[in-house]
């Protein structure tokens, strides 16, 4: 990535002074946004995983890792666009990550999951879904970035 700061060092999933709250939108569109956003990640991590987890073995959260694949992939095309071609700006990105893709995603669904397995002595599934959504996640960020890179 094309930046030496950290994603804690730029702000990069809390709303700053830096990155215009006061400025650019005005803080009641942005928040505006972010209400949107949040309701749209949030309805379709749900219709995402339920369509995924109905077609998939139960004994296996596939919804949930399918949706946090994504989440990392469009979070990797996303941060390309304003991190890295400046496409958008700091602000759209921040209202982007945190609205849609914070409520997207489902990191702590996932934890709560995996120590739910480890809870019930599934530890080979427990295993294996902590190893494969890590993997998933950074494979898929890493293509996201790759792809937007290519265009």
């Amino acid at each position: 990535m094309a930046s030496s700061k950290t994603a804690f060092q730029t702000g990069l999933m809390t709303p700053t002074r830096a990155m215009g709250l006061v400025g650019g939108l005005r803080p009641v569109w942005k928040m505006g946004a972010l209400f949107f956003l949040g309701g749209a990640g949030a309805f379709l991590r749900y219709a995402m995983a339920g369509w995924v987890q109905t077609r998939t073995p139960a004994l296996f959260p596939a919804g949930t890792l399918a949706v946090n694949t994504l989440g990392c992939f469009l979070f990797g095309l996303i941060f390309g666009a304003a991190e890295e071609r400046f496409l958008i700006s700091s602000e759209t990105r921040a209202v982007l990550l945190i609205g849609f893709v914070g409520a997207f995603t489902t990191f702590s669904s996932f934890v709560f999951e995996a120590l739910s397995m480890l809870e019930d002595r599934a530890y080979l599934t427990a295993f294996l879904y902590f190893t494969l959504s890590h993997a998933l996640g950074l494979g898929s960020m890493l293509l996201g970035l790759t792809l937007f890179r290519l265009f």
